[in-house]
């Protein structure tokens, strides 16, 4: 040939809109790294001179090569395929950048433009929105392609410095998941004995693996002193791994040898100090005489001295009692402080704005909108600008919207989490209403990969949310902190397969 291969892939890649480095992977994992497979020799006896890169039509006969004689027979004829498909897969497949560039038009046609547009859909064929039928439609019988071949694009954009462009990754999420994910089948569970013990790590920067033995990939790293729990022990003769839980819920193998168990004694002495206090709300707004339930938060969640105390800068305002009931006696603004009992220094506050009192008659809400106290939700993704919210309220007082910044909106605008509803009497406020948006836990009125990534920072307590945006990533309205369940709700919510509830 006058053009090397990678000169035949970027070429097929520009005719069949099939990224190059897939074709290439693909490749890689059809006849291996070294182009030497007999696919694609041009040598087998009664198929001399014709080329099959991708292993297309190659099932499995009895007969010794009969793979490669039914991918041969594909690069023939299409396997008495019709003029017009022949035409379109520029079979035969007599030469190499024939076959390379007609098997990527395959591809693309076959699979990815039809909606298995990754390497693990067109192993598993999970979504076929035509026939509603599941598994039918494999590129290969190979259950660990997708991994492989994964790793072998992983490896090419690392080489080629691309892993910090934007990527898009499609993820099917599956109903009725274990809640720890299961080994890879090499794993032998006879080696392991189920446990559940407190341990931590004694050597610094010790590797965390995706399998029991060093050839298995590194997850992360723990030092010394690192809190781990030991759920499967190692038993086997030789090398002992253990399976254990990371403080962050990463789950991975570890050496035996670098696990030292946490006696009772030690768990029993050993005292962890509060360092942060998360509010469900940062303001509040009451009418006189009505009252409130601040929730407190308390991390980390294994602190040993929970207590709290609850304060208010003027109880001629408001007070505030032991379980963060909050009652409103007159007009004006104070702080509530929530702060540690056993540092001081750890303390959370809440802006507490009380107005005067407004009859509910005086005001009133279309059906189609939740109230909960003075917090609005039940939007509408496709009516949720200012007007259309502004046209589901009854009232003769004047009604302004703000945003988070509290910036004064438009008709057109859009409302977010953190949006302000304020009734007003000339220039007097009498009511401010907060917008939630399940979902939108990052306050931009979108539910989308960001609202993912922030709640899971704060999940792995890396930067925590509160107030209305900690309210919005509880997808689930029980109350209670945003767990990786809610984490799966936004996922399902973004694919289209569960839209939440607003």
């Amino acid at each position: 040939m006058n053009e090397t291969y990678s000169e035949l892939i970027l070429k097929a890649g520009q005719i069949s809109l099939v990224s190059p480095y897939h074709l290439a992977s693909r490749i890689k994992q059809e006849v291996g790294p070294f182009l030497s497979h007999s696919s694609i020799s041009g040598t087998v006896d009664g198929f001399k001179g014709l080329y099959n890169f991708y292993n297309i039509g190659a099932t499995s006969l009895s007969e010794p090569m009969g793979a490669i004689k039914n991918g041969l027979q594909y690069a023939k004829d299409g396997k008495n395929a019709s003029q017009e498909i022949k035409t379109k897969y520029l079979i035969p497949w007599n030469t190499k950048e024939k076959a390379i560039t007609g098997g990527a038009i395959f591809i693309g046609s076959s699979y990815i433009n039809r909606g298995q547009n990754t390497i693990y859909l067109q192993k598993f064929h999970v979504r076929d929105t035509s026939s509603n039928t599941l598994f039918w439609h494999q590129y290969m019988t190979n259950v660990l392609a997708p991994y492989s071949e994964s790793k072998s694009i992983y490896n090419g954009y690392q080489k080629t410095n691309l892993l910090d462009l934007p990527m898009t990754f499609i993820i099917p999420i599956y109903n009725n998941m274990p809640e720890i994910p299961v080994d890879s089948p090499a794993i032998n569970k006879d080696n392991f004995e189920d446990t559940n013990f407190k341990a931590y790590c004694n050597a610094t920067n010790v590797n965390i693996r995706t399998g029991p033995s060093t050839s298995y990939e590194v997850i992360t790293q723990i030092t010394k002193q690192d809190k781990i729990t030991v759920i499967e022990r190692g038993i086997n003769q030789g090398e002992k791994w253990d399976k254990v839980v990371l403080e962050n819920g990463i789950i991975g193998y570890i050496f035996q040898s670098y696990v030292t168990e946490i006696t009772e004694e030690e768990e029993d002495k050993e005292e962890v100090a509060v360092t942060e206090i998360l509010l469900d709300k940062t303001e509040i707004y009451l009418q006189v005489g009505e009252s409130s339930k601040l929730n407190a938060y308390i991390y980390p969640e294994n602190a040993t001295n929970k207590s709290i105390l609850y304060h208010s800068s003027n109880e001629k305002i408001a007070k505030i009692d032991e379980n963060g009931t909050i009652s409103a006696f007159m007009e004006g603004e104070t702080k509530i402080s929530v702060v540690s009992v056993e540092n001081q220094n750890i303390k959370a506050e809440c802006n507490l704005v009380v107005v005067s009192k407004m009859g509910d008659s005086e005001i009133s809400f279309d059906q189609t909108l939740t109230l909960n106290g003075l917090e609005i939700s039940g939007i509408s993704y496709s009516e949720n600008r200012v007007a259309d919210i502004k046209s589901k309220i009854n009232t003769n007082y004047t009604i302004e919207i703000v945003n988070k910044n509290n910036d004064l909106l438009s008709d057109t605008d859009i409302i977010t989490t953190g949006s302000k509803l304020l009734i007003k009497n000339g220039d007097s406020l009498l009511r401010t209403y907060t917008f939630i948006i399940y979902g939108d836990v990052n306050g931009d009125g979108k539910i989308n990969s960001v609202d993912l990534l922030v709640l899971q920072r704060h999940i792995l307590e890396i930067e925590k949310i509160d107030g209305v945006y900690f309210k919005a990533g509880n997808i689930r309205k029980d109350g209670k902190k945003p767990t990786s369940v809610d984490l799966l709700l936004i996922q399902r919510h973004i694919l289209g397969l569960q839209i939440i509830d607003q």
